[in-house]
């Protein structure tokens, strides 16, 4: 099973994703918050007002990304799940349009636009892959443009890169 995730530095994430039996399950207990034309978002146990805040970012997010990719924006319908303790999101595989989001109040729209990045590398499939360093670097980028609140938090992963040589993984595509 490939799983991606994006993990803030002092996130639990892999931590509680080992936890689970089958990450990439369906929650038993989900609860439909929102269902647009590209996304439906889900409310797992007490998330409704964080899944709310990510259903009202899904579709602006959708329709920047789908111009900034080239494509039509009712290409591609995302199943948003919004939990608590997952420690920023993950996906099953880079096309996967099935996101599991931190409940995070603040962060959550930003982790969930960073996934959905992602499976538009994969679905325009022309070199950015979510499980190298060129997909991961975009997916960040992209999700900082869209929520500016997610640079502070990622600001560490960048002052390291930058520390040890800041590498170029555009041109590069080392495994993430």
């Amino acid at each position: 099973m490939n799983i991606h995730i994006l993990v803030p530095p002092t996130s639990g994430l892999k931590r509680n994703l080992a936890a689970l039996a089958d990450p990439c399950a369906i929650p038993d207990n989900a609860a439909r918050i929102s269902q647009t034309t590209v996304a439906e978002v889900f409310s797992v146990g007490n998330t409704e007002n964080p899944a709310t805040a990510i259903a009202q970012a899904v579709q602006n997010d959708n329709t920047v990304l789908a111009n900034i990719f080239g494509i039509d924006p009712n290409t591609l319908h995302f199943t948003i799940f919004v939990q608590q303790n997952v420690g920023g999101a993950f996906h099953c595989g880079c096309n996967n349009t099935t996101l599991f989001v931190d409940a995070h109040p603040q962060l959550g729209p930003s982790f969930n636009a960073a996934e959905m990045v992602e499976v538009y590398e994969a679905t325009i499939n022309n070199g950015w892959d979510c499980f190298h360093t060129n997909g991961e670097a975009l997916s960040r980028a992209l999700a900082i443009d869209l929520h500016p609140e997610l640079g502070p938090v990622l600001a560490p992963t960048e002052v390291n890169w930058f520390n040890n040589g800041a590498i170029d993984f555009i041109s590069r595509h080392a495994s993430s």
